[in-house]
Order: structure tokens, then C-alpha cells, then sequence
């Protein structure tokens, strides 16, 4: 909500009910979203507790995930007729365009789950605790995972609803003919290869493990020399899903080994830094690096107190190995 709320009003949060929150916090529209959203949520939420018999939840996810069986649900609940196809009908005539409701929908012609998790970019640390505790509190009614520290810091879960929680597809599920030898019974210590033959087939789908694999093979000894006394450690460079169905994508850079491997969640675990982005702008020159720093499309993450001279380098060697200008 937070992230569609600041695409609707990119120069300054206006209508929609925004304008007494911003009024309030003018420097910070994250912690005015978000303070809307709390607000909205928790006075249904207090209705829907208050007659529970009377109250029927529609998360927007379940909407978007299956339209046709949400809708069908709702009718029942509400005693009427059902109606097949309503999830296509509804966008076969012209719209009211006059009112409160969301331009966004004017030119829509279908049901879409995309934009599901973008919310992921959006800098929680800027939401002031009070105020997220009062979030978390009603997510966990809701059905949702909350937003704390691992917030935006590594991939999206493969669903921020609690109550439909999937599990990330297996190395052996992306990949068949590793499926097949797993079945065939390979041994399972052989999983670093089974895993790298996954990853083949999907690291084309961001750029970023080629492209970092080919700077790599090709760093001259004045470039090293920069990056003192960083030359020895190693950082996950995270690709986010881009778009609704794909995975996330997890590149371990080692950079003394000069070796660019696929990995796992797990490996953010023993980094020394990761930077997570969906990176198919940012490699194709469409996006600026440090635009996608500063509006939170691209994070930089360490466990440390390392400081902004020592982030600053770190970020001009992943801007060095993808071949992004550095002065």
C-alpha cells in the first residue's frame, strides 16, 4: 500500500485521504503511508471483531492470486447469485472516473497479481517504532508476515501471507534433468552441483551472475589495487524477482577467489555485505546505481557499524565489476 500510495502521488502524497497524515510527518511519506494504512486497517479490523458474524475478509493476495473463487465466496456471503466470469466481465464496460476511486484502474483490463510484494523496497527503518509495532500487531491478524529487520534486506518470501505460505521451489523442481537424477538416486552430497545446474538455467533471467562472472575473469591488477582492504571478503549480490512468478536469485562473489558461485539464502549469513536490487535496469544503464541507492530500489546491507566511506568503496567495486562509471 505504501508503494503504490507514493506511485500515485510521486511529487508529494495528495487525495486518496493522504493529506492530514503528510501534513504531519512532511519529510518522511513512508511513515505517513503508513500511519494511513494502520489507521484504515485497524478500524476494519476492529468491526470485523466487534461482529464477527457479519463480516466476511477479502485480502487483496487472495483476490489477485484467484479471482473467480474469491468473488464466488464473497456472493455467497452475501446471499446472491454467483456470477462465472465476473473477473473479466467487470472490465468490459466504461468506468465512473469522477470521485475518490484509484485512476490506476482506468486502462486496466485484467485481474494481475504483479504487483504483489513490490512493497518489498520500501525502507521499513523509516517507520517509527511505535507505529510499526502497531502494524506487526495487525498483520499477524491479518495474516501476514511482519515487517522487521530482514525487511527488504535479502529476497521476498515466496508469499507474505501467513495462512498461505508456499515453499521456494527445490533446486531439483527448476531444473528436471537434476529432478530426474535426484530420482534416480543421486547422492545427496553431490547438492552444490545439482544446485549449479539450476542455477544455469536461470541465471540469464536477471544478467547479473554473467555479468559479474565475466568482470571477474577480467579485473586488471590497478583495479585490485583499489580495493584494499576489501580485496579478501565476500558479498551476496541478491537479484529480487523483477516480475510476479520468478525466482530469486542469490550470486556469492568471492572476491580474493576471484569466483562468482550460485548459492542460497544462507549465504547472506556468512557475507561480509550484500546489495539487493532487481538488477535488470541498473545492469542495462536504464537505471542509475546510486538513484536505485537512494529511492531503496537497490540495498546495501552489513551486519557492522562499517560506516558510509567504507560502503561507499564497496559499492564502487560491485559499480567496477559491472562496468558502471566511477569518479
Amino acid at each position: 500500500m505504501i508503494a503504490s500510495g507514493i506511485e500515485a502521488c510521486p511529487w508529494g502524497l495528495s487525495g486518496y485521504g493522504f493529506d492530514h497524515y503528510i501534513a504531519e510527518t512532511p519529510g518522511n511519506a513512508v511513515l505517513a503511508l503508513a500511519r494511513f494504512w494502520a489507521d484504515n486497517a485497524g478500524a476494519v479490523a476492529a468491526v470485523e471483531e466487534q461482529y464477527p458474524g457479519h463480516c466476511h475478509r477479502v485480502r487483496y493476495e487472495d483476490l489477485v492470486a484467484d479471482p473467480e473463487q474469491t468473488a464466488s465466496a464473497l456472493f455467497e456471503f452475501l446471499g446472491v447469485a454467483p456470477a462465472p466470469g465476473i473477473t473479466s466481465t467487470c472490465f468490459s464496460g466504461e468506468r465512473e472516473r469522477f470521485g475518490p476511486g484509484d485512476y490506476k484502474i482506468w486502462r486496466t483490463s485484467k485481474i494481475t497479481g504483479d504487483s504483489v510484494g513490490r512493497g518489498w523496497s520500501v525502507p521499513a527503518g523509516m517507520i517509527a517504532p511505535l507505529i510499526l509495532n502497531r502494524i506487526n500487531e495487525l498483520a499477524g491478524k491479518l495474516g501476514y508476515v511482519p515487517v522487521d529487520d530482514a525487511w527488504g534486506a535479502s529476497g521476498p518470501p515466496a508469499d507474505l501471507r501467513l495462512a498461505a505460505a508456499v515453499p521456494e521451489p527445490s533446486a531439483a523442481a527448476e531444473n528436471p534433468a537434476a529432478a530426474e537424477n535426484l530420482a534416480a538416486g543421486e547422492p545427496a552430497a553431490d547438492g552444490d552441483r545439482v544446485l549449479r545446474q539450476a542455477a544455469s538455467t536461470a541465471e540469464w533471467r536477471s544478467g547479473l551472475g554473467p555479468s559479474l562472472r565475466a568482470a571477474l575473469d577480467s579485473v586488471t591488477a590497478d583495479l585490485r589495487a583499489r580495493w584494499v582492504p576489501h580485496e579478501a571478503e565476500t558479498f551476496v549480490a541478491v537479484a529480487a524477482p523483477g516480475r510476479s512468478g520468478e525466482e530469486t536469485e542469490y550470486w556469492q562473489v568471492d572476491l580474493k577467489a576471484g569466483a562468482v558461485t550460485p548459492a542460497g539464502r544462507e549465504a547472506q549469513d556468512k557475507s561480509d555485505w550484500d546489495v539487493v536490487a532487481s538488477w535488470r535496469k541498473i545492469i542495462s544503464r536504464d537505471l542509475n546505481l546510486n538513484v536505485a541507492l537512494r529511492s531503496c530500489q537497490l540495498r546495501y546491507c552489513d551486519e557492522s557499524d562499517s560506516g558510509a566511506v567504507t560502503a561507499d568503496t564497496r559499492l564502487s567495486i560491485l559499480a567496477a565489476l559491472l562496468g558502471i562509471g566511477v569518479w
